[in-house]
Formats: C-alpha cells, structure tokens, sequence
C-alpha cells in the first residue's frame, strides 16, 4: 500500500505545483520584454510572434479593431507599428539600445533607437482582473516636450475619420 501512496502523493504535488506556475500572472515588464522580442530574437518554427493584441485592454482591442475596420485593407489612423516607433526598424540598433524598466507597479519605461533620435514608450496596464492588459502607451521622441497618449490620439482620430466619413456618405 505504501508503495502505491507515495508515488500518487508525489504526482499529486507535483500537478499542483505545475497548476500554480501555469496559473501565475506575467508581469507587466515580462510583457514588455516578450512583445519587444518580436523585434529582437529571431522568429522560426518553435517560436510564434508575440501578439499585442493578446496583452491589450478590451477598449484598446475595440479601437484598434476600429480603426482596422474603418481601414478597408489599407491605412487609416495607425500608419506605423507603435511597438517600435516606425514602420522599418534596425533590429541591431534596436537590440544595442533597448531599456526596459518597471517605472512603479503598473507602468514600464521603454527606451530605443530605432532609425530616429532615442524614443521613450510609456506602457500603462491594469493587473486587476487577474491579468495585466495594456490600457495605454505614452509616446515620446527626443526633442518632444511632453509625452502624448496612443490610445486618447487614436480615438480622436477614429472619431474624426468617422464624421468626414459620415459627411461624404450624406453628400
């Protein structure tokens, strides 16, 4: 009987243990550093491509749905990847210039260049509901005097596009 006990009571432990760690929430900086690897690690058949959308708030997934949706196949608000800064990136400069920091618990600094003068992304999240989303970014280039947030610029500009697109319908 022992010899059947104590092989179960050890695979019982260790299926809890594995449980919890599958369970554990990822960090703010640990999402940070996994989108960033998009840009810096290379991508091949055991390593599929971080998607940002996984990590977004339900409202920031809505706008960039929208603005998607409003895009018809082409471009509308967004016309650059925000991860990286640009729409070409350099993934040496990238790789030799990136800094990412946990500012405070919901807040990460990234630092880079990337074919341009140093830029600074603000990611915000919200870790309440047992996983931390991303809610904003806040976009700085060097020279810029304050950082402006993606989210708020992206809704404005999704609101605009849909009044012109409105107007010209009605005409």
């Amino acid at each position: 009987m022992k010899k059947i006990l104590l092989p179960l009571l050890a695979l019982v432990i260790s299926t809890g243990t594995f449980a919890a760690e599958s369970q554990k929430t990822e960090s703010p900086e640990e999402i940070v550093r996994k989108l960033y690897s998009n840009y810096t690690e290379p991508q091949d058949d055991n390593r599929a491509p971080v998607d940002f959308g996984d990590y977004a708030s339900d409202e920031l997934k809505a706008l960039l749905a929208k603005d998607e949706q409003l895009a018809g196949g082409e471009l509308f608000c967004i016309d650059y990847d925000f991860i990286i800064q640009g729409q070409d990136y350099d993934v040496e400069e990238i790789k030799r210039t990136l800094k990412i920091k946990t500012q405070d618990k919901d807040s990460v600094v990234v630092t880079f260049k990337n074919m341009m003068p140093m830029s600074t992304v603000v990611y915000k999240f919200d870790c309440t509901q047992g996983k931390c989303k991303i809610t904003d970014l806040l976009e700085k280039h060097e020279g810029d005097a304050k950082a402006s947030s993606f989210k708020e610029g992206l809704r404005q500009c999704l609101e605009k596009g849909e009044k012109e697109m409105n107007s010209d319908t009605q005409k």
